[in-house]
Order: structure tokens, then sequence, then C-alpha cells
């Protein structure tokens, strides 16, 4: 099965071997993040994403195969965007919310509302479900929080609600994937390997857990969006990345490594390094961003400072560059201004003197 793109959002069912269409459908009219098969059988297809989570079915029809799709119906409960969800082997789905909860689905109504309190209703996660697995009899759940919980499949199944739709139901373990300095992932996948988990995360990190000890180790680090600019230095390995998360990234490309960061509000459009000095040693760098400032840090061997923050423009910053005498800082905006400030990397790296600013048609 494939799924198209905006804004028909078409699943189309192959039969890849001949190389033929059996099956088209549109499957929602909004956002589809997710279509997959049913674990157990071939003629049940699931599909999910802005608020839905949809059951199909390829049947035999008088007029031939089809694929008929059910819409599932949140009723009392709030609507949710779902990105995570799993068949259980008797034919129900388990299905995450962006409020932190799972939902049992019997055919398309809720079966029950999986919390953790039900007189509190206080949620199995603290944001969006992204990730539901199973296995060895249990269900693994982990979200935007940096969570990672096993529930047991004999009392998700067995959850029946009565006048109330949440049912209360507690993890047999739980883990959490964060940095030495307390910044949790914000996990969006989890891929199995021989001992170990491999987790995406949206901040643009890869870790691997260990099975046994859940313990957790970067394996990558990247930006987590788009890399808007790149300046490299003229004195050594070194180059700095800026990007729409608002990251300054200091690489060692040699070694592939990340020598320092620090992230900062807003989409960074634009970087560049001063040439060396004896003063600056070439670690200085000005970025720009779309709220208009421009910041001015300095890297050394585990941090990056934050030197010198202005407003250049009202518009966002979209070049910037050093002089190669390091006299001047010139930056461009995207309203057609053009602003020079006096600098000196020699003897005051404190100076950012505005001289003047003109306007491109």
């Amino acid at each position: 099965m494939s799924l198209g793109g905006a804004p028909d959002y078409t699943i189309t069912v192959w039969d890849w071997m001949a190389e033929r269409v059996i099956l088209k459908a549109k499957a929602y009219s909004q956002d589809v993040y997710r279509a997959s098969f049913s674990p157990y059988t071939d003629d049940i297809l699931f599909t999910s994403g802005f608020t839905h989570i949809k059951f199909w079915k390829m049947a035999q029809t008088f007029t031939g195969l089809k694929l008929q799709g059910e819409i599932a119906k949140f009723g009392a409960l709030e609507m949710s965007n779902v990105s995570g969800y799993h068949e259980l082997p008797d034919g129900k789905v388990l299905s995450g919310t962006e409020q932190g909860n799972l939902i049992l689905w019997e055919g398309n109504l809720v079966k029950a509302h999986l919390v953790l309190d039900a007189e509190n209703k206080t949620p199995l996660h603290n944001g969006m479900i992204e990730v539901i697995l199973f296995e060895d009899d249990q269900f693994i759940s982990a979200g935007h929080d940096g969570f990672i919980k096993w529930w047991s499949l004999a009392e998700i199944d067995a959850a029946e609600s009565d006048e109330i739709l949440e049912v209360a139901i507690a993890p047999v373990k739980t883990a959490s994937i964060k940095t030495a300095d307390g910044d949790f992932a914000q996990i969006i996948n989890m891929v199995r390997g021989e001992n170990f988990w491999l987790v995406q995360d949206f901040k643009g990190r890869l870790w691997k857990m260990n099975f046994e000890t859940l313990k957790s180790e970067i394996v990558l680090d990247f930006h987590s969006g788009r890399i808007n600019d790149m300046a490299i230095s003229d004195c050594g390995n070194m180059c700095c990345t800026v990007g729409q998360d608002g990251n300054i990234k200091f690489w060692d490309y040699v070694k592939g490594e990340t020598l320092a960061q620090k992230q900062f509000n807003g989409n960074a459009n634009c970087v560049d390094l001063i040439r060396r000095s004896d003063l600056n040693r070439g670690r200085l760098a000005a970025v720009g961003y779309d709220s208009g400032i421009v910041r001015v840090v300095s890297v050394n061997e585990k941090n990056v400072d934050l030197n010198l923050v202005f407003k250049a423009h009202d518009a966002p910053v979209i070049k910037l560059a050093y002089a190669p005498n390091q006299t001047m800082l010139v930056t461009a905006a995207r309203n057609g201004e053009i602003f020079f400030f006096e600098t000196n990397g020699h003897s005051d790296l404190s100076l950012y003197e505005p001289v003047c600013m003109m306007h491109l048609p």
C-alpha cells in the first residue's frame, strides 16, 4: 500500500510482483500521517492522521473487490490527531492521542479510554503519543514527553468502561530518554535492534537504548529541521551550521563530531564566521534570525556563549557577512534593507556600532 500526498491523500493497494494497481481510495480530506496493513491478515488496513483513524477492509462485492473504510467515532471524547496505533490479536485496535492517552477501539467505536487515574483523568503520557509497538505480550508507547512505557496486553484487552469511559491502567515498566542536563527527547519513532532500541528524537538526535539496563546514549546529533546556512572556518577543520530549529551548531568536520551547540528561539537563516585574529581565534560567529535579530556568539572547547544580541531589522535577516579585514559587519533583510556596522576583530570584540542603512528596490 502506498499513500499519496495533498490534496487527495489517495491510498493505493498494489500487487507489486505483477506491477499493477489492485485498488484505490481517498484516505481522508486532511493530512494522513500513517498507513499500514494489519499484522494478522492481508485484507485489513489502517490509516491515521489529523483528527482521525480509519479502519479499512478489502471486501468482495457484486462489482468486484472494493476498499471500504470506516472512520472512528470519538463520541464523547475530545477529537485527536492520531499517529501511533496497533491492532490486537482479536481485531480490536489500540491508538494514541495528542492528549497522551490510549484509546481501545472495537469496530469504529470507543471501547475504553485508557488513563493512569480514572477519577482525575491523568494522562498516560504528557503530550502526543507517536509510537505504539507490540512485543512479548506487551504494548510499548512512546511520545513527546520523552518517556517509553510498557503495558500489559491482558490488562488492555480486558479494559471495559461502565458508566464512565475512562479505565485506569498501570505501566509494567517505564524508561525515559534525556540528556545529562535533563533535556527530554521528543520521541517520534523507535526501531528494534538485536539488544537495543534506536529512538528517533524530533530535536534532531538519534538515541540507542539498551534492552536490559534501559540506559540510553546519543548516537548522532543533527538539526531538527532544515539547515539554512553554513560557514566554514578559515583556520581549522571547523564549520558552523544554523537552521529552522534555532540551533547554532559547531562541528569538527574531519571527525564528524559536534563541538558545541546552543539553541535560541526562532528560525536562524544565516551565519558568518569572522576571520581569525590573535584576539578572536576565528571562534566568533554572527547569526541572523527571522525576527530581525542578530546574535553574536563565541565557541570554546565545550560551550557556545552569547556575546551580543541586537535587532538589526524589522524583517527577517537573510544574509550577513564580516568584511575580510574584520572592520565591518553587513546584514541584509528580506524587505531590501542593508545595514552596516563598524566592528573590530583585532582589539574590541564588543564593538558593533551602527554606521548606516540603505534600502535597495
